[in-house]
């Protein structure tokens, strides 16, 4: 394995939802030792049941997600709970993985 950027392309899809909703966090924590970081690419609440699942996976495998902003764009308005609104806005966000300490 070579040392430097990694790039996959990986994502929740309604359509394999279930396998990759508990498949991708554990290959992130494969993948992500101390000192090394992921980046991903997701959009909040196109499906919240499996938004819910994931970041529940995520916790439990031992990741930390931060969600990142460009230098000088203000944080948006919080996002809302899963399963509060009906039409909620998508939005797309980039979260930087780290892994929790032990």
């Amino acid at each position: 394995m070579f040392s430097g950027v990694h790039v996959a392309d990986c994502g929740l899809s309604a359509s394999a939802g279930r396998l990759q909703v508990h498949m991708l966090p554990r290959v992130l924590a494969a993948l992500v030792r101390p000192g090394n970081t992921a980046f991903y690419c997701h959009t909040k609440h196109r499906y919240d049941c499996l938004d819910y699942d994931f970041f529940a996976e995520v916790a439990t495998c031992g990741l930390l997600m931060e969600e990142l902003r460009a230098k000088g764009v203000a944080a948006p308005s919080p996002s809302p709970p899963p399963f509060e609104h009906l039409f909620v806005d998508f939005r797309i966000v980039v979260y930087k993985i780290t892994k929790l300490p032990p």
